[in-house]
C-alpha cells in the first residue's frame, strides 16, 4: 500500500504543461475601419498538458485569465480583467501530452486601446486535476507579456 501511495505521489509530480508565447491575434474590423463597435479581436494561446507519470490523470481543468498590468492607454486601467478561457480534458493517460488552443475574445470597447497603445498583460494560468481519482493536484502560474499594437 505504501508503494502505491509513492507511485501516486510521484505521478503527481510529473504533471506539466506550457502556454506558448507570444499568442496569436485575429483582428477583424468587419469592413468598418475606425468604427470599433463591430470589431473583433481574438487572443489565441497554444497550450499543452503533459502526464509524465505512471498513472492516468482525470478531470483536467485548464484556465487562463488575462488582466491589464500596466498600460499607456487612457481607457484601460491596471487590474482590468480582459477575459477568461478554459478547457476541460476528461482523461490523460500516462506518458501522453494533450495540445490545444484557448481563445479569449476581446471586448470591442478595449480594441482601440490595444491597437494604439502598449499594454503589459498579467497572465494567470490555473490547472486542476486528479491523479487516478485519488489525489487532487492544483498548479497556479503567473507571467507577463507586452502587447504593442496589432502585428
Amino acid at each position: 500500500m505504501a508503494s502505491f501511495f509513492m507511485v501516486v505521489l510521484f505521478s503527481a509530480t510529473q504533471i506539466g504543461g506550457s502556454v506558448d508565447e507570444p499568442p496569436g491575434y485575429v483582428y477583424n474590423d468587419n469592413g468598418t475601419p475606425f468604427i470599433f463597435d463591430d470589431d473583433t479581436l481574438d487572443i489565441i494561446y497554444n497550450f499543452t498538458v503533459d502526464n509524465g507519470g505512471f498513472l492516468p490523470i482525470q478531470d483536467i481543468k485548464f484556465k487562463l485569465d488575462l488582466y491589464v498590468n500596466d498600460t499607456t492607454s487612457i481607457i484601460l486601467e491596471p487590474g482590468l480583467h480582459l477575459g477568461t478561457a478554459q478547457k476541460q480534458i476528461p482523461t490523460l493517460e500516462p506518458g501522453t501530452t494533450y495540445s490545444s488552443t484557448l481563445t479569449i475574445e476581446m471586448d470591442p470597447l478595449y480594441i482601440p486601446s490595444f491597437i494604439l497603445s502598449t499594454t503589459s498583460i498579467l497572465i494567470l494560468i490555473y490547472v486542476e486535476t486528479t491523479v487516478t481519482n485519488l489525489l487532487p493536484v492544483a498548479i497556479n502560474i503567473s507571467t507577463y507579456t507586452v502587447f504593442s499594437g496589432l502585428p
